[in-house]
């Protein structure tokens, strides 16, 4: 009875984890489907004062704005894309507010040189959507994909300084992505900041498999020929 309680209590989890790549695929679907509908509200924003009847074929007759969607992916998504950024909401915003900075003033010397070609409250109205549209999605994205149930797990080999070193560099910058699940130790003695299950070489594949580890992290205090305690 009891295998079958924690079995039901256990939280489901993605076998391997979700991948860097696959981390990445996600922003940019998010990121693009953000900054598609942030033109699409900027357009309707702008036919309000305009005077315009906002409707489907005012869209389609506007379709071209569509391109600002491009330029926002270029310079502000794909920028904060990176797992350390994405993973960080202080970082993913400096890196939005940079990148609509940076499309502000290309706009604003597109407009000078051409005279005023494109009405400033659609750019205007699409940075502001697109950033909060964006973030609200970053804040989504980091919410739910860094549950346990969608973290890589890992497996430190070595039991020294290094492997101490290895567990809170995982944990200070990649809290978010990676759980460490056990070191394989060393000979030698145990650092004592390695407060993960300890887990026994010789079975490290059985474990690796049994617990869906998908990292192995190689932190050996002497070369892996001379390990052997493993």
């Amino acid at each position: 009875m009891t295998t079958i309680v924690d079995d039901m209590t256990a939280p489901r989890v993605i076998p391997r984890g979700l991948q860097p790549s696959e981390h990445r695929a996600l922003l940019t679907a998010g990121d693009a489907c953000a900054a598609t509908a942030a033109v699409v509200v900027a357009l309707w924003l702008w036919s309000i004062p305009a005077g315009y009847a906002f409707s489907t074929d005012f869209v389609t007759g506007h379709a071209w704005w569509f391109l600002a969607a491009v330029f926002w992916l270029v310079a502000a998504s794909i920028p904060a894309a990176p797992s350390s950024i994405a993973f960080s909401l202080r970082r993913t915003l400096a890196a939005l507010a940079r990148g609509a900075g940076i499309l502000l003033v290309a706009y604003g010397a597109w407009y000078f040189y051409a005279h005023g070609v494109l009405p400033r409250l659609v750019v205007l109205y699409f940075l502001w959507e697109a950033t909060l549209l964006t973030l609200a999605w970053r804040l989504i994205f980091v919410t739910v994909f860094s549950r346990q149930r969608f973290r890589q797990r890992a497996i430190i080999v070595g039991s020294g300084r290094g492997a101490a070193l290895a567990l809170s560099t995982i944990r200070f910058h990649r809290a978010r992505q990676v759980d460490v699940v056990g070191f394989v130790p060393e000979q030698g003695p145990v650092e004592p900041s390695l407060d993960v299950p300890r887990i026994d070489g010789s079975r490290l594949l059985e474990t690796a498999a049994e617990r869906g580890a998908s990292e192995l992290v190689l932190a050996l205090n002497r070369p892996a020929a001379e390990g052997r305690g493993l």
